[in-house]
């Protein structure tokens, strides 16, 4: 694993250098994860980059070849030595990837198509002809073809003496491939995978992406540069066995390179390091998220489940990191997990610079076009925990008027425009500090809101939050320390709901509250749970509710009616 401090910007003239020369997409792929799980692989790439770039003579091409070929068996023969089958397969990796700049030099890169152009411009349209001849003169040894040859047409042509030493290469890499790589490589690949599979379960990837992981999960401390680089080598959700799903979010922001706080990551079950604490600047403060390897996934949120500790000082760091580790074992988790039968999360952390923020927003994606955008003034913490209810802006491709903006352009489209990025229906949060937009969470949306129907006359109106239609007997709770008295399959009251309603939440019929939008905590877990949830009805509704017996909740147009009194 490449130990070297690499940020993204570095990377990216990496790749760029890199992919004017490695032509072959295959070869492109590959290459890319060895010379990021080596440094030695990266530095060797580099330098055969530019010693084929300055265009050497054949001579010199010859002993360059030869030289790879050595570094490549050496390795092979050391894997064997190894007692760790771990090692053996990343030296057997390195092996391959000296192979594979061979596979390149000779026949997938721009030094090889400029060859071909070379003997096109020499010998015009008789090219082909002349290739013909050469390859006559010098057949494969794969073939039992054999031809005598009286041409001397192409003594001393250094083009052509080229063409040669490579096509003579191509034949000697199919032999080595066969007959002493690939059986080391297959029998290392296979007993890694199934050591691997052993230790952490089963994971959908490659024995490469997991020679990756099981070097990520060696670094306790990672930046989240060194993670959007392998988001785009590459690697994908299989990263969140390491890293968590918040962590692989804020990855995958840098990766499309929107801007977040400084970030690092803790990775799965680790242990702080004091020596890390100590090197981290001291000229802000930081937030602290939890990142749990099932957490901001594709079907289940875990939203609010976890503790997030912001605004912390250098000092406090280790005390926070330790609180938010063990809030998995929280009992609110509990319920969710038996809710949607999860296993038990573990845990991975955010550390982060704390922006202490103007505006505050959350984004969710309606489809690739639109959205909903809900902000409020300061933190966010207030906005995702429903305590206010947010402005809401309805974002969409016919849109022309939105109201919040930094910089003269309206946050809304520029948040759509990142949604297109990511490609994704996307939830994000954000904050804005001083005109400056900061991305601080994306996982994918578990839920798609569709567009609402109109209002449908009734005397109470909210927000619609999570769609359907049901009638059911009220329980009106006034805090979360009344949450004992909350009888299942009823329709829940309250003023709002924060991660501690719930144990209420997952037995409740359908769910109003006085305050909070679409993208508070209880919209969220609603819209999973699948009932419906009105939100932000105002305090004056819910005292008229909280004396009914039974309602009708429309979580399609945001209306509720009396049924009794």
């Amino acid at each position: 694993m490449f130990k070297e401090s690499i940020n993204f910007e570095e990377y990216k003239k990496f790749k760029a250098k890199f992919e004017c020369f490695v032509l072959d997409e295959q070869w492109r792929y590959s290459l890319m994860f060895d010379c990021f799980l080596s440094d030695k692989v990266r530095n060797e790439t580099t330098r055969m980059i530019d010693f084929f770039t300055a265009n050497p003579r054949p001579s010199d091409v010859s002993k360059y070849l030869n030289y790879l070929r050595k570094e490549g068996l050496n390795l092979l023969y050391e894997s064997q030595k190894q007692k760790d089958v771990r090692h053996s397969w990343a030296e057997v990796r390195e092996s391959y990837a000296y192979y594979g700049l061979i596979e390149v030099i000779t026949e997938g890169s721009s030094y090889s198509e400029n060859l071909i152009g070379e003997l096109q411009e020499i010998y015009g349209d008789k090219y082909l002809t002349v290739l013909s001849e050469i390859d006559n003169s010098s057949p494969s040894k794969l073939t039992n073809f054999s031809q005598n040859s009286n041409v001397n047409l192409f003594d001393n042509n250094d083009t052509v003496n080229k063409y040669l030493l490579l096509k003579k290469w191509q034949d000697e890499q199919n032999i080595y491939h066969n007959k002493k790589l690939y059986p080391i490589f297959s029998k290392y690949r296979d007993e890694f995978k199934k050591e691997y599979v052993a230790r952490y379960g089963e994971v959908e990837c490659s024995a490469r992406e997991m020679l990756v992981l099981s070097d990520l999960r060696e670094q306790s401390i990672l930046p989240i540069d060194t993670l959007a680089i392998w988001i785009d080598i590459g690697l994908g959700n299989e990263l969140t066995t390491v890293i968590g799903g918040k962590n692989y979010g804020l990855a995958l922001l840098k990766q499309h390179e929107l801007n977040i706080p400084n970030t690092w990551t803790l990775t799965l079950n680790s242990n702080l390091d004091e020596n890390f604490i100590q090197n981290l600047p001291s000229k802000f403060n930081y937030a602290i998220r939890s990142s749990a390897n099932g957490e901001d996934g594709q079907k289940n949120s875990f939203a609010g489940m976890f503790d997030t500790i912001l605004d912390v000082n250098k000092s406090d760091i280790l005390n926070a990191v330790n609180k938010v580790k063990y809030s998995c074992q929280n009992s609110r988790v509990a319920a969710y997990i038996q809710k949607f039968n999860l296993q038990q999360p573990e845990m991975s952390i955010v550390i982060q610079e704390f922006i202490p923020a103007d505006i505050s927003g959350v984004w969710l994606g309606r489809e690739e076009n639109s959205g909903i955008l809900e902000w409020v003034n300061g933190s966010g913490d207030q906005l995702v925990s429903g305590t206010i209810t947010p402005t809401t802006e309805m974002i969409n491709y016919k849109a022309d008027i939105n109201s919040l903006k930094i910089n003269g352009k309206y946050v809304g489209d520029i948040l759509l425009s990142y949604q297109k990025k990511v490609g994704k229906i996307c939830d994000f949060e954000f904050c804005i500090k001083d005109d400056i937009l900061y991305m601080l969470q994306y996982r994918p949306v578990t839920e798609i809101i569709t567009q609402q129907s109109e209002n449908d006359n009734s005397k109470v109106n909210g927000t619609p939050a999570s769609k359907g239609v049901v009638e059911g007997e009220v329980c009106f709770l006034e805090d979360v320390d009344d949450i004992d008295k909350f009888k299942p399959n009823t329709i829940l009251l309250t003023y709002y709901t924060d991660p501690d309603w719930t144990e209420a939440l997952v037995r409740a019929k359908a769910i109003v509250t006085a305050e909070g939008g679409f993208l508070c905590h209880t919209a969220i877990i609603a819209r999973e749970l699948g009932i419906p949830c009105i939100t932000g009805i105002g305090k004056k509704n819910l005292k008229k509710l909280a004396k009914c017996k039974q309602i009708v909740v429309n979580g399609n147009t945001g209306g509720i009616k009396e049924l009794h009194n």
